[in-house]
């Protein structure tokens, strides 16, 4: 008998984890939020919360250390915020927009990629999914985290300068599941971006000087070395115009690829090179 009680708690406990309630929340800035501690968030903290922020509920009302206020306990990026409430059991807010707690939604957490465009769309509210004129579409190569399910409906995290949130219905086809996950997809900032173009843009009138002076003295005709760049949020790949060149450039693109290689340097991305190739992916390998 100890024992079925035992399994039956622990059956229990397994699928309860599996299940969460999520404060939706249209200006998470205009909330009042403490940190860990019940100490106030920076201003500049609270307006980097994206519109429609999931926070994930702990304690839906818990008195406080100085044992007056009530808060919401939740979670948000994996870090612990309190959100203080009023004597009626509302959230103090500055403003009076979409606020709403979805209860027992099934955890996800992993990562789809959609890889065709204008299949999956994603909207604010569960109320505009019959309104396609609310629906933005995920275009291809698009990588997200699917975060819970409500009914019918997922919630996911739209990555990128600007995180999105939004709620969606998956349709049979244009996507997929994806075996790696949102902490190695993080979107290349801009100025490592701006930074490599500096550096390759240097190298690249540092060839066409170079080049063009022994193409004109010795009227000979070859190619001159061009390094091109194609940039997705998540990759950068440079190819050397001319494969066949890459022996001659042995020692300047080695200068060169150490340059690359510190500009990305206690980041949270990977310098991978060839002699004509290079790639700047997630991770923290390097070669």
């Amino acid at each position: 008998m100890k024992n079925f009680v035992f399994l039956f708690t622990l059956l229990f406990s397994l699928i309860y984890a599996q299940t969460a309630d999520f404060l939706i929340v249209e200006n998470p800035a205009a909330l009042t939020i403490y940190n860990k501690y019940q100490q106030s968030i920076s201003s500049q903290v609270q307006n980097q919360l994206s519109p429609f922020t999931p926070f994930q509920i702990i304690e839906e009302n818990e008195m406080l250390s100085d044992q007056i206020s009530h808060a919401s306990r939740v979670i948000l990026n994996g870090n612990t915020y309190f959100i203080l409430k009023d004597e009626e059991g509302n959230f103090v807010s500055d403003e009076t927009e979409y606020s709403k707690i979805f209860k027992n939604c099934e955890l996800f957490g992993d990562t789809i990629n959609i890889f065709r465009n204008n299949r999956v769309s994603i909207f604010s509210k569960p109320e505009y999914l019959v309104n396609k004129k609310r629906h933005r579409y995920l275009e291809e190569n698009r990588y997200c985290l699917r975060m819970f399910r409500y009914k019918n409906l997922y919630y996911l995290k739209v990555p990128g300068d600007s995180v999105v949130y939004g709620w969606t219905q998956l349709p049979q086809t244009g996507w997929e599941v994806s075996h790696e996950t949102l902490a190695n997809l993080e979107v290349i900032p801009d100025h490592l971006i701006s930074r490599l173009k500096i550096r390759i843009d240097a190298a690249n009138q540092d060839y066409e000087n170079f080049f063009s002076y022994f193409k004109k003295k010795y009227n000979v005709n070859f190619n001159i070395p061009y390094w091109h760049m194609e940039i997705s949020d998540y990759e950068i790949k440079g190819i050397l115009n001319d494969p066949t060149l890459a022996d001659n450039l042995k020692y300047s693109n080695r200068y060169l690829m150490q340059d690359i290689d510190n500009i990305f340097l206690g980041s949270e991305f990977m310098f991978v090179y060839s002699d004509s190739t290079f790639y700047i992916k997630p991770g923290n390998k390097r070669r």
